[in-house]
């Protein structure tokens, strides 16, 4: 049996949609503790564009043509011996950063320990999102939402500034922060998008364009021993903080790299925070925005749709014990 994938011939910095094609692959079998799934949604992420490109550090395939994809989701086509609490037709999420990530494709042959159902609840559009990002090209998702949570360790009453705030992680923050009574202050480019974040719970809504915001708001707003976390770095913007902050005030800055975070977790510590996700999800108590969808065959629109959004990102996160602007 043979079925469709996206395949890249090539490393393609400029137009990596013009470095894919169409082509058959042998469909996989499930062996010992093992599901094969039959990918229903497959996002086009910032860090599945720079896959196509060569800048993505873990994913450097053997050989070309490759087939990539960093996530999706889909329904369970086949389970293999000693397979526990998984059949034939579950809707699910294959995690695959413990494997080669190849979801750019219409069947996949996943781990079962890492493949996490989709509760009824959650639309396919949704559980795309689960882990990394999308299929419209946005920004981030709930595991990265949780993990910077638990990094930033907030309490209820505490500020967080965020840059990028209509991002769809930056949306998704809100709404965590508002459940958790944390208060943001959130930066953004055009005044139409300030009525929908106060909607979701954004106490301040500042667009830095117009409002008198000087150039270090971000790093001059931390407080004594605050936090700053750059997670995102698509447009390879430099992030510079003075030294007498660092000296003076103990400001911290640090990195967030969602693969390291996840891989100093126990299988165990893996699936509760699976759970968590889900139910964050679930209850729309984080709720992500869904864009447009393509079919495979349209997977060039898709990737020069991402691939335009991923030019002009930036993204900054920071804590403070109290705002200062």
């Amino acid at each position: 049996m043979m079925h469709r994938a996206i395949q890249l011939l090539s490393y393609n910095r400029e137009d990596p949609a013009a470095a894919c094609r169409i082509g058959w692959v042998a469909t996989p079998r499930a062996g010992s503790g093992q599901v094969v799934v039959k990918l229903l949604c497959r996002p086009v992420n910032p860090s599945d564009i720079m896959c196509l490109q060569g800048f993505y550090p873990t994913w450097k395939p053997i050989s070309f043509p490759a087939v990539p994809g960093l996530e999706g989701m889909g329904i369970i086509h086949e389970v293999g011996e000693n397979v526990v609490g998984l059949r034939v037709g579950q809707r699910v999420c294959p995690i695959l950063e413990w494997s080669d990530p190849e979801t750019w494709q219409e069947f996949l042959l996943c781990s079962a320990d890492v493949t996490i159902p989709v509760p009824d609840s959650i639309s396919n559009e949704v559980a795309c999102q689960f882990f990394v990002n999308p299929f419209t090209g946005k920004e981030d998702l709930g595991w990265v939402l949780y993990a910077l949570a638990e990094e930033l360790e907030v309490p209820s009453g505490d500020y967080v500034i965020q840059s990028g705030a209509s991002s769809v992680l930056g949306r998704m923050y809100i709404q965590y922060a508002h459940h958790k009574g944390i208060k943001t202050i959130n930066l953004v480019r055009k005044n139409e998008q300030k009525e929908e974040l106060f909607r979701l719970g954004a106490d301040y809504v500042i667009n830095f364009k117009e409002e008198n915001v000087v150039k270090e708001i971000l790093c001059a707003s931390v407080k004594n021993r605050g936090t700053v976390i750059v997670y995102g770095t698509m447009n390879k913007a430099e992030v510079s903080v003075a030294g007498m902050d660092l000296l003076l005030r103990e400001v911290s800055v640090k990195g967030f790299y969602l693969k390291r975070w996840i891989y100093k977790r126990s299988m165990h510590e893996f699936r509760e925070i699976a759970s968590t996700v889900m139910k964050l999800l679930e209850g729309k108590i984080m709720e992500p925005l869904v864009g447009e969808k393509f079919p495979l065959e349209r997977y060039d629109d898709a990737i020069r749709r991402s691939l335009a959004k991923v030019r002009a990102s930036r993204s900054l996160k920071l804590r403070s014990n109290a705002a200062r602007i």
